[in-house]
C-alpha cells in the first residue's frame, strides 16, 4: 500500500488511529466489522492510498460475508465469534513450522480431492445433458 503524496499518508494513519480508536473496543463490545472496514475504505479512498486488488477483493468479501451475517442473524458477532480461533492463532515459530507442514499440505489435499469431485460431477453432467440432446435430435429426425 502506498499513498500519493507524504501529506496524505500523515493523514490516513491518523485517520486510522482515530477509525479504530472509535470504533474498536475489544471483544465483547459488539464491535462491527462491517462498520470498520467501510469507514478504512473511506478513509483509503479519502486519502489517495494504493491499495492491491487482492486486498481490496478481501475487504469486499468480509464486507459480504459480515451483510450476510447480520441479515441471518443480527445478534452475531462475526469477531466475538472469532475470539477462540484468534486467541489460539499466534503466529510462533512452532505454529508456522505446524501449519506450513502439516495444516497447509492437509489443507491443499482436501482442497485438491474436492475440487476433483466437483470436477467429475460437472462433466458427467455435461455429458449426461449432450446424450439427451442427442437423443432429442434423432428423435426429431425421425419424425
Amino acid at each position: 500500500q502506498s499513498c500519493v503524496t507524504t501529506k496524505d499518508r500523515d493523514a490516513f494513519c491518523n485517520a486510522m488511529v482515530d477509525i479504530f480508536t472509535v470504533y474498536c473496543r475489544g471483544y465483547g463490545t459488539n464491535v462491527s466489522v462491517g462498520q470498520v472496514l467501510i469507514e478504512v475504505l473511506q478513509c483509503i479512498r479519502l486519502h489517495k492510498v494504493r491499495i492491491d486488488v487482492n486486498y481490496a477483493t478481501l475487504v469486499i468479501n468480509i464486507l459480504c460475508l459480515h451483510g450476510l451475517a447480520e441479515a441471518l442473524q443480527p445478534g452475531y458477532n462475526i469477531l466475538d465469534a472469532a475470539k477462540p480461533l484468534l486467541k489460539v492463532y499466534r503466529p510462533g515459530k512452532i505454529w508456522q513450522f505446524v501449519i506450513r507442514h502439516f495444516i497447509f499440505p492437509v489443507a491443499q489435499r482436501i482442497k485438491q480431492t474436492s475440487d476433483t469431485v466437483v470436477y467429475r460431477r460437472m462433466h458427467r453432467e455435461a455429458l449426461r445433458l449432450k446424450a439427451d440432446d442427442d437423443d432429442d435430435h434423432v428423435t426429431h429426425l425421425k419424425r
